[in-house]
Protein backbone atom coordinates (compact mmCIF):
# COMPACT_ATOMS: atom_id res chain seq x y z
CA UNK A 1 0.00 0.00 0.00
CA UNK A 2 2.81 2.43 0.71
CA UNK A 3 4.34 1.79 -2.71
CA UNK A 4 1.06 2.41 -4.51
CA UNK A 5 0.57 5.59 -2.46
CA UNK A 6 4.07 6.79 -3.34
CA UNK A 7 3.53 6.10 -7.05
CA UNK A 8 0.09 7.67 -7.14
CA UNK A 9 -0.16 10.65 -9.44
CA UNK A 10 -3.57 12.17 -8.69
CA UNK A 11 -3.41 14.48 -11.70
CA UNK A 12 -3.25 11.59 -14.18
CA UNK A 13 -5.36 8.43 -14.41
CA UNK A 14 -7.30 6.62 -11.74
CA UNK A 15 -6.45 5.69 -8.19
CA UNK A 16 -3.33 3.52 -7.92
CA UNK A 17 -4.60 0.75 -5.68
CA UNK A 18 -2.70 -2.50 -5.16
CA UNK A 19 -5.41 -4.31 -7.13
CA UNK A 20 -5.12 -1.87 -10.07
CA UNK A 21 -1.33 -2.23 -10.12
CA UNK A 22 -1.62 -6.02 -10.03
CA UNK A 23 -4.05 -6.05 -12.97
CA UNK A 24 -1.92 -3.65 -15.00
CA UNK A 25 1.19 -5.78 -14.42
CA UNK A 26 -0.76 -8.92 -15.34
CA UNK A 27 -1.89 -7.39 -18.67
CA UNK A 28 1.64 -6.17 -19.41
CA UNK A 29 3.12 -9.60 -18.66
CA UNK A 30 0.54 -11.28 -20.93
CA UNK A 31 1.41 -8.94 -23.83
CA UNK A 32 5.12 -9.55 -23.30
CA UNK A 33 4.63 -13.33 -23.42
CA UNK A 34 2.72 -13.08 -26.71
CA UNK A 35 5.34 -10.83 -28.29
CA UNK A 36 8.17 -12.99 -26.96
CA UNK A 37 6.54 -16.08 -28.44
CA UNK A 38 6.13 -14.40 -31.84
CA UNK A 39 9.72 -13.15 -31.91
CA UNK A 40 11.12 -16.55 -30.92
CA UNK A 41 8.99 -18.51 -33.39
CA UNK A 42 11.05 -20.12 -36.12
CA UNK A 43 11.10 -18.42 -39.53
CA UNK A 44 10.09 -15.11 -37.98
CA UNK A 45 12.66 -12.33 -38.27
CA UNK A 46 12.55 -8.84 -36.91
CA UNK A 47 15.21 -6.17 -36.91
CA UNK A 48 15.22 -4.30 -33.58
CA UNK A 49 17.41 -1.46 -34.88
Amino acid sequence: NTISAALANPSKGGTKTPKACRHKYKRLRKRFKVIDHIVNTSRFTYNFT
